[in-house]
């Protein structure tokens, strides 16, 4: 089977260079990777609609986007026997972005999985003619190897993603306030500048002994949260999250990560305090996370689902 798959492929730890990694690690399938062009002019999606003539399925995986005419390439190239799909991590409804549902050729390709699960969302995909599938995030296979401690990251509680965040999510902020108020030194958070990626990651998990982690967990959306559950979980680390529902169905409570409600300071608190009175408790619900997230939910079995949903598997 030969994939054509269309992403930036920017960073070594890009979603879509660890997608495009698991996706080559399925026998029997071949993975071509064509960069997205900041400026995709007419000759460029002439190229990609050439490649696709031998090809069984085009992943597309926006960053900077294609011009109308795009869509009239995903249907020759259909018609010549091989699938369009896309693929986006990001939360549209509910958000001012969802006016783009639809219009932008991400949204036109012959299927768009995304990691939104909500059933109202499913609904304004079918109302925008958009043929929608959920496939939520995950973490790379080849990257969840338990890291190694180093002192330098060792900390009782930590934080890692952006502190600036959505404007309809100020719990973010409202977050990181009160950890750096209660932990003072024994808190620190690893922003995006620079980013902690990789092994250096699975080692910041290692050393340090409680991961606190957000979502945009918008009121009444169920089956969507952040990539850094699977992420936090797949490296080894001991995850405090918020509780989104649906979870359960991947992620349960008290076996493989501790969940709080948005907004209770008090229960994280908590929470964290317990954890960290008790670090074998804490590091049993570590350990059976992390070996339910390898066997469950790695991007390779994100690829497999995506091709059996295309029938391809």
């Amino acid at each position: 089977m030969r994939v054509v798959y269309l992403a930036a492929f920017a960073h070594p730890f890009s979603t879509e260079t660890h997608v495009a990694r698991d996706l080559a690690r399925i026998p029997g399938v071949e993975v071509v990777k064509i960069t997205e062009p900041q400026d995709a002019r007419p000759g460029f999606l002439a190229d990609l609609e050439t490649l696709c003539a031998d090809a069984d399925l085009l992943i597309y995986q926006k960053t900077h986007g294609l011009p109308p005419t795009a869509v009239d390439v995903w249907r020759r190239i259909e018609t010549r026997g091989c699938q369009t799909a896309s693929y986006h991590l990001d939360l549209y409804v509910g958000l001012p972005r969802e006016r783009e549902i639809g219009v932008d050729p991400f949204w036109k390709t012959g299927t768009v999985f995304t990691a939104d699960g909500d059933p109202h969302s499913a609904e304004v995909f079918a109302s925008k003619g958009v043929s929608h599938r959920w496939l939520p995030a995950a973490v790379v296979s080849d990257e969840t190897e338990p890291g190694t401690y180093r002192e330098e990251l060792d900390r009782d509680v930590i934080f890692v993603g952006s502190e600036r965040y959505h404007p309809q999510w100020p719990w973010r902020r409202e977050l990181i306030a009160f950890l750096r108020k209660r932990y003072g030194p024994r808190f620190r958070l690893h922003g995006h500048h620079p980013p902690t990626r990789g092994q250096d990651l699975n080692d910041l998990y290692t050393s340090a002994r409680v991961v606190v982690g957000d979502s945009l967990a918008l009121p009444g959306h169920a089956n969507y949260w952040s990539d850094r559950y699977y992420e936090t979980l797949g490296r080894g680390g001991f995850l405090i999250a918020p509780y989104v529902p649906g979870l359960g169905a991947h992620l349960v409570d008290c076996w493989h990560l501790l969940t709080y409600e948005p907004g209770d300071t008090r229960g994280l608190a908590a929470l964290i305090d317990e954890s960290l009175d008790h670090p074998a408790g804490a590091r049993k619900i570590a350990d059976e996370g992390h070996r339910h997230v390898v066997a469950n939910h790695t991007y390779r079995h994100r690829a497999e689902q995506m091709l059996a949903d295309l029938g391809l598997q």
